[in-house]
């Protein structure tokens, strides 16, 4: 078969005058149905639609565009009916071009006015426009959802990241994934043979409430906790509590360390060397106490809307009496702590044999120091 006549507009899109005399398989390839393009299909078949796919051509493939700007080629699709006309022995093929949206349309150099009024080519391609409009408008909303579920995301994972700071700061973080793996807070209690309890207390605070104002007083007391947290930062100690001016730490629970005493006793010595810088806003030196006992203690999580990890036993109590029993500026320490000590280069004082409230006589010593100055400046 070959071309014989093209019609006006098709004489623009694909240079009509060059088709002429040629066979119509050098520029169209049946695409639907799928049969031979020969007369004797096409006279068979002229009550069914054909599309033909356009080759060859200038205009044949154009660019098509996504929502997402990755670009897509196919070849130009005329849909239409082919009709034998007995008089000039010949099949003439009325057509409109399969066109999605007005994009593709622009693309081929056709317009509106030139698809047939009388089916829905029109609507076809306007409908085509307003779903990809459509479809853009929502692509764009949910990038901007993805963003928002990104930055929120990323805010709740600095959130989390806050409450396990703050979770730590209560809890041992070996404790707190215990508890997060859905073990009972009693089933994290233990008892652990040998522990160093160390309580410190600013000196003379009611003298220094009643001297400085109420925002003076908490920012000392502030400053002075906050020291002190660096400081147990720097050693293999945890934080237990802090309760008005008095500050507790622990080492040996819930880790179970052989060196608990000394990691303890450096943290003494490196509290008192820090402190002894510090004064108030009246000019006044701040000095703490410093007591520290070695001993079994049973330790775990307690309470329900604010659990804390907690130690108990008469290690803690005796820890206590060493502080409330000590002097400003000095670590007084129990004979079982210097026990430990004396394996290291610590250097002890004994203070006597002295009356401890509820605990009688007790061999009490001084930790003055080490022999080798690595203290934590």
């Amino acid at each position: 078969m070959t071309i014989r006549e093209v019609g006006e507009k098709s004489r623009e899109l694909f240079g009509g005058e060059e088709m002429v005399g040629l066979p119509v398989e050098t520029f169209f390839l049946m695409h639907r149905p799928r049969v031979a393009f020969t007369w004797d299909n096409i006279y068979i078949l002229q009550k069914v639609v054909v599309e033909l796919e356009c080759l060859n051509s200038h205009f044949t493939k154009h660019n098509i565009v996504d929502r997402r700007n990755s670009a897509s080629t196919r070849n130009l699709l005329l849909k239409g009916q082919m009709r034998l006309i007995e008089e000039w022995d010949a099949i003439i093929y009325l057509c409109v071009p399969l066109l999605s949206n007005l994009q593709e349309m622009q693309e081929v150099g056709l317009y509106l006015t030139d698809l047939c009024l009388h089916d829905s080519s029109r609507e076809i391609v306007l409908a085509g426009w307003q779903h990809g409009a459509r479809l853009e408008i929502s692509y764009e909303k949910q990038e901007e959802r993805s963003k928002k579920l990104e930055q929120n995301l990323k805010k709740a994972d600095e959130w989390k990241q806050k409450g396990d700071d703050l979770l730590y700061s209560m809890i041992p973080k070996a404790v707190a994934l215990r508890l997060r793996n859905g073990e009972d807070a009693i089933e994290t209690c233990e008892s652990f043979d040998d522990v160093t309890v160390l309580f410190g207390e600013i000196v003379e605070f009611s003298e220094l409430c009643a001297r400085l104002t109420a925002m003076e007083a908490v920012t000392c007391i502030n400053d002075v906790f906050s020291l002190f947290d660096k400081v147990t930062d720097s050693y293999n100690v945890f934080k237990v509590e802090t309760v008005g001016q008095v500050y507790m730490l622990v080492s040996g629970a819930p880790e179970r360390r052989p060196d608990h005493a000394q990691n303890v006793a450096r943290a003494a010595l490196d509290m008192c060397a820090q402190v002894s810088k510090m004064t108030t806003s009246d000019g006044e030196k701040v000095l703490v106490r410093i007591g520290m006992h070695s001993g079994p203690v049973a330790a775990g999580v307690v309470g329900l809307k604010m659990p804390r990890y907690c130690l108990f036993g008469d290690t803690v109590n005796t820890a206590a009496r060493m502080q409330s029993h000590g002097e400003p500026g000095k670590i007084h320490i129990s004979e079982s702590s210097q026990k430990h000590l004396l394996k290291d280069d610590f250097i002890t004082e004994p203070r006597g044999s002295m009356k401890i409230k509820g605990k009688g006589q007790m061999n009490t010593y001084w930790l003055l120091g080490l022999k080798k100055e690595d203290v934590v400046e």
